[in-house]
């Protein structure tokens, strides 16, 4: 019985997902209807539990045993996995073959699933941090209005209030993950979170303004006005997806 103490709703919607992937590894759904004895389910699940606890909540080896209710040395060995083998017997199509996976195949299978999924999410948010961008860029007045200008110095501003707040809304990244993720500060990533996008309209005039003059002075004000575009176009991308749906 794989014992569990209660973890977040987000971590379970994760473990469920590398499970599934796993599954799908060693042939599906269907694949399972070959196995005699489906016990290693049970190594599959308390793996993708440790890798998402050690990579999500940054959890010891020993808050996992302890959180999953195995020995310190079995969490270990589900962290520790190698893939390389395992990555092998996949490309093979050799591991469907193995009658039963033991504690090392099902960590590396939950390590492999992992890096999948992550990196699928990677891939996700630069496709919206492009989308929101893009429409950042339309409020601003579009590709010709941006080509009159000469310096762009407020560019980086608005590049990194849309990674905070795209980060923020669709992973829900902390802030001390944040300000090291895109090099700033605990007080420019707040005034990044807390700008108002209500009040940009009278205040983007500024922001052409920096262009010429990039004064350290105004600098506050340059990211308040990047992180009310970057939530501005951030709303505009989710009603969009929501009237696509």
């Amino acid at each position: 019985m794989v014992v569990v103490k209660p973890v977040s709703e987000p971590i379970e919607e994760i473990v469920a997902e590398i499970v599934n992937r796993c599954i799908e590894l060693v042939g599906g759904f269907e694949g399972l209807l070959k196995y005699d004895n489906l016990t290693w389910v049970t190594s599959l699940v308390r793996s993708a539990y440790a890798v998402v606890l050690k990579h999500e909540l940054n959890k010891t080896t020993e808050e996992i045993a302890k959180i999953l209710g195995i020995t310190k040395n079995t969490a270990k060995e589900i962290l520790e996995a190698k893939e390389e083998k395992v990555r092998e017997l996949i490309s093979k199509g050799e591991l469907q073959s193995i009658e039963e996976l033991d504690t090392h195949i099902a960590g590396a299978l939950a390590k492999i699933a992992y890096k999948q999924l992550k990196s699928e999410g990677d891939r996700k948010i630069e496709r919206i941090v492009r989308n929101v961008f893009n429409i950042a860029i339309n409020i601003l007045g579009g590709y010709k209005r941006i080509g009159e200008l000469k310096f762009l110095t407020w560019l980086p501003s608005l590049v990194r209030a849309i990674y905070a707040v795209v980060l923020k809304n669709e992973q829900n990244v902390t802030d001390e993950e944040l300000t090291t993720k895109l090099g700033i500060s605990d007080v420019t990533l707040k005034k990044i979170l807390e700008a108002d996008p209500t009040e940009l309209e009278q205040r983007l005039s500024e922001l052409y303004d920096f262009d010429n003059d990039d004064d350290e002075s105004k600098h506050e004000s340059k990211i308040h006005i990047a992180g009310a575009i970057a939530k501005r176009a951030y709303e505009a991308f989710r009603e969009k997806q929501l009237r696509e749906q």
